[in-house]
């Protein structure tokens, strides 16, 4: 017994499932994107409502040069209070994450592979507005499960230009028994 499709019945099955995906896109209802624009996106931080951050970093998203091998980069990064852009939490903590834009363009953070509320995720235009330079705001979430991640901006090119930093999330309930601990972060020009 054969259940073979002929080429003709995958095509028209295609066409049948194309058309039905074009008739849906066509509605005359513009739903609530098309509607008058609504307030701004940009979230207001309530660290009241998580409690007081027990973890507070401040970044500066700037031009830098980079010697590499004897040759100067001109490049962007993140510049910390800590000398060391790398954020380390413990899950649970509080964490709060003041960057200030000094790039000549508007810039956001987003916290990769961690699962955080909208005014947090930093995608602009999406779940805030972009932070425009010169312009200061503040991440403020609860930090959900551990794991090593990384931040990085998520407008246009900035991230190739070097805008990234390893997020290590201790887990409380994991031994630290390690001797050494080293964070590698690749990245290609």
């Amino acid at each position: 017994m054969t259940n073979a499709f002929s080429r003709r019945q995958f095509l028209l099955g295609g066409l049948v499932l194309a058309g039905t995906g074009a008739v849906a896109a066509c509605t005359s209802d513009p739903g609530p994107a098309a509607s008058a624009p609504g307030p701004s996106l940009r979230p207001t931080p309530t660290p009241t409502a998580l409690g007081e951050p027990t973890v507070r970093r401040t970044l500066t998203a700037r031009p830098l040069s980079l010697d590499i091998g004897g040759i100067e980069a001109k490049t962007w990064g993140y510049v910390s209070d800590t000398g060391d852009a790398a954020i380390e939490a413990t899950a649970g903590d509080v964490l709060q994450v003041d960057i200030t834009n000094e790039l000549p363009e508007s810039t956001s953070i987003h916290w990769h592979g961690i699962a955080l509320h909208n005014a947090a995720d930093g995608v602009p235009g999406m779940t805030q507005d972009p932070i425009e330079p010169g312009e200061s705001f503040s991440y403020v979430f609860e930090v959900p499960h551990g794991g090593t991640y990384f931040y990085h901006s998520h407008t246009g090119l900035q991230l190739d230009r070097g805008l990234h930093a390893p997020l290590i999330i201790r887990d409380p309930q994991d031994a630290e028994d390690q001797d050494v601990e080293w964070t590698i972060v690749l990245d290609d020009w």
